[in-house]
């Protein structure tokens, strides 16, 4: 957790994947905390592929800078075979979207949803 936000990253047992969690205002902090986050799952799983919830239903103004990272640093990472995004407003869908072309990820590894449901079924998709 980091400066007072609510953001969490954990590993999901049930489903069997990465959740991270925005609550508030996103910085390019926040990414540095679930970057570390995301390592210490990945280290766990070492050479498994794994995948990704982005529960952004919470999520507050994020910087540009953060936007950025998460694109290079998470959209591209190669240890994340998918990973799916919920709780977007219509503009940040449209931001999202452009986050994702220009670091050339595909639909096949990052996609948004309407629902948390929908969202986790793509990610058991092909399992």
């Amino acid at each position: 957790m980091t400066n007072n936000h609510k953001h969490k990253t954990f590993w999901d047992e049930k489903a069997g994947v990465i959740i991270h969690q925005v609550s508030g205002p996103y910085s390019e902090q926040d990414v540095e905390e679930c970057l570390k986050k995301i390592t210490e799952i990945k280290q766990r799983f070492h050479g498994k592929k794994l995948r990704a919830l982005l529960n952004l239903s919470g999520a507050g103004q994020v910087t540009s800078m953060a936007r950025k990272r998460i694109a290079d640093e998470v959209y591209n990472d190669p240890d994340l075979e998918k990973i799916s995004c919920f709780g977007l407003s219509t503009f940040a869908r449209v931001v999202n979207n452009f986050m994702v072309k220009s670091v050339g990820a595909g639909s096949d590894k990052v996609r948004v949803f309407d629902t948390i449901e929908k969202a986790l079924n793509w990610l058991k998709e092909g399992e």
